[in-house]
């Protein structure tokens, strides 16, 4: 028994994966029905009973094992017997509870912190948006993972609205666009983690055609081996979108931008069309 459970309980690691480790060993100690000997401290029955006695001892036994089995990580050990644990104890009971006091508790202050740093998520703090989603990102998981001890998930919605009201002042056109799509219900996760992820993309392909301009100013400064255009019109020309409805020239690097004169996604001037 020990070897097949041993290749099947996981080491328990610490807060990370305390919730999956506690809940394997549940599941094998309610299938051999000694779930209660982590639940309470049975009493052993009277000497007499010598048979009784024996699977007392027995059950006791095998429960120990099956847990410390999965308790040799040395931080996880260390921090257990600085708790007053010990590895050779044949007391179930009292391993779990101090395994559940030390690991358990920083498993909920860590969870506490997940949601207050959610909670609290500021875009403007980041330098990229490929950054603020990774952290959207990485905190959901957490959060997610945890969600046995909230008795249920957050609700989709919730994270959906919570991150659109993060980017509002970064991204005032984006956001209007995304508060009409939840009043109708069309704005489900994956499609605003869509929209982030193509924002990132623009951004950075912005950034990285800024860099190839800068550097060619700097190699043309001062020379102007065509001579044909020395006010540099036609480039600039090349670097404008047309407005479809009053044909005024906008340049392509507003069509991305939040910059109150024009729609994020380019084709129609703000000024034309505010709505």
């Amino acid at each position: 028994m020990g070897s097949e459970l041993k290749a099947t309980i996981p080491v328990l690691k610490g807060e990370n994966n305390y919730e999956a480790w506690a809940s394997i060993i549940r599941f094998h100690l309610r299938y051999d029905d000694l779930e209660n000997y982590i639940d309470e401290d049975v009493e052993a029955p009277a000497d007499t009973d010598v048979e009784a006695k024996k699977k007392w001892n027995r059950d006791r036994i095998r429960v120990s094992i099956m847990i410390q089995e999965s308790l040799n990580d040395p931080k996880v050990s260390t921090k257990l017997q600085a708790a007053g644990w010990e590895y050779h104890t044949g007391d179930p009971y009292k391993t779990w509870t101090i395994v559940r006091k030390v690991i358990k508790h920083e498993s909920e202050e860590a969870i506490s912190s997940y949601l207050e740093e959610y909670t609290h998520l500021n875009h403007k703090t980041f330098d990229t948006m490929e950054a603020f989603v990774a952290k959207v990102h990485y905190l959901r998981n957490k959060l997610d993972s945890a969600h046995t001890q909230w008795g249920g998930k957050l609700p989709e919605g919730f994270h959906t609205t919570h991150i659109v009201n993060c980017l509002k002042a970064g991204y005032p056109m984006n956001h209007m666009f995304w508060e009409k799509a939840l009043a109708k219900k069309e704005l489900p996760w994956t499609k605003l983690m869509e929209d982030l992820n193509g924002i990132s993309k623009r951004e950075t392909e912005g950034a990285r055609f800024t860099s190839i301009e800068v550097k060619g100013a700097k190699g043309n400064k001062g020379n102007n081996p065509s001579g044909n255009n020395p006010s540099g019109n036609t480039t600039n020309n090349r670097n404008k979108i047309k407005c479809d409805k009053c044909q005024r020239s906008y340049p392509k690097s507003w069509a991305y931008q939040s910059c109150g004169h024009h729609y994020p996604l380019g084709g129609i001037c703000w000024t034309c069309n505010p709505e």
